[in-house]
């Protein structure tokens, strides 16, 4: 029950969001940059407090596979980025 709980929390708070980045991106581009900034600094910030050291407790062959994952999820979004499914208003 707790952890249902705890969901239904963080949708709320994604609708909460949903609203917030609607309401202020709509008006105007600065706005909607802020929106994006806050979102990629959480991002960043989940990757470094969480998985780097996640990373770090493990040795061998893992930490290579979790390296060359990373470096694989940036080279498809640069991929999508340059193929033009982007719509590059950001």
């Amino acid at each position: 029950m707790q952890a249902l709980g705890f969901n239904f929390l963080s949708a709320l708070v994604a609708l909460a969001g949903t609203a917030f980045a609607l309401a202020v991106g709509s008006g105007s581009a600065v706005g909607s940059g802020l929106v994006e900034g806050f979102t990629a600094g959480g991002f960043i910030y989940i990757s470094v407090a969480g998985v780097i050291p996640m990373m770090h407790s493990h040795r061998g062959d893992s930490v290579l596979m979790q390296m060359l994952s990373m470096v694989g999820g940036v080279a498809v979004c640069v991929a999508i980025h340059a193929n033009g499914g982007c719509d590059g208003h950001h």
